[in-house]
């Protein structure tokens, strides 16, 4: 193989890889929406507050 195919491969699965990073982070984020939590940094997105007890 000449170094020029070899430039191409390399070009190419550097782009796969970058391609697949993309798609990675995209689901992530996809998935954080629809579960309303952050899997990153372990914790919900939307923070739970205790309910107040009203005594009457």
């Amino acid at each position: 193989m000449e170094i020029s195919q070899f430039q191409t491969q390399l070009s190419n699965r550097k782009m796969a890889y970058a391609q697949a990073l993309i798609n990675y982070k995209i689901e992530l984020l996809n998935l954080k929406i629809l579960s309303l939590y952050d899997f990153e940094k372990d914790k919900p997105i939307v923070p739970i507050k205790e309910l107040e007890v009203v005594n009457y």
